[in-house]
């Protein structure tokens, strides 16, 4: 019960980042697992590494293969195709964010999430500025259907990660994971028709 308390509770107050509330909670197990539950020793211990590295393992063999598919692209000219179509929605705003929300969904199911935000955002930003949506909302919209593909095959990294954990086929976890998914995103649905949601805190704390 400690662990979400040092992970969220570290990374809010600004202890640590995100990647390093991974490694304080790491080693918080690991000293609660071995000198207060006691269940932990150097076999027990040799077991837990060698898992880590077969689950790190998989998740960068995904990461491997969704960085050539975003070099592919980028070579394949698919920038000036985004740009393109983007313009077609000039005069309509919401519809483009309606329809960007659908490509992301898609998008995000093959490639990592920074991987794509570096493809796509440089080429999107003047387009949404020349429609005047607001940049948070843009952001907002732009990061969340993305990293729904983590939970989403086929290259849902943080799927696959849950079935290594749970020694489970994939698709079991995934229907148990549907109904967040479909409120994932209606809550980007909601972001695209009030752009209030997403700047109303930034705009407070100015």
């Amino acid at each position: 019960m400690g662990l979400p308390v040092l992970i969220v509770g570290g990374t809010l107050l600004g202890v640590f980042t995100a990647t390093e509330a991974g490694g304080m909670a790491v080693v918080y197990a690991l000293l609660i697992s071995w000198f207060v539950f006691k269940t932990m020793d150097l076999a027990s211990l040799w077991d837990a590494l060698k898992r880590s590295a077969r689950v790190t393992a998989t998740i960068y063999l995904i990461i491997a293969a969704a960085t050539v598919v975003s070099y592919v692209l980028t070579i394949g000219g698919i920038g000036g195709w985004v740009q393109g179509f983007a313009l077609q929605f000039a005069d309509n705003p919401t519809l483009f964010l309606m329809v960007l929300v659908g490509v992301l969904l898609l998008i995000g199911t093959f490639l990592e999430p920074g991987a794509a935000i570096v493809l796509i955002v440089p080429m999107l930003m003047p387009v949404t500025a020349a429609m005047d949506i607001d940049p948070m909302q843009f952001a907002m919209i732009v990061i969340l259907p993305l990293t729904l593909g983590l939970i989403t095959p086929p290259v849902g990294v943080c799927l696959f990660v849950a079935c290594r954990i749970a020694e489970s086929p994939v698709f079991p976890i995934f229907r148990a994971v549907i109904p967040f998914l479909v409120a994932e995103i209606g809550v980007v649905i909601m972001l695209v028709f009030i752009p209030g949601l997403s700047s109303f805190l930034p705009t407070l704390l100015r």
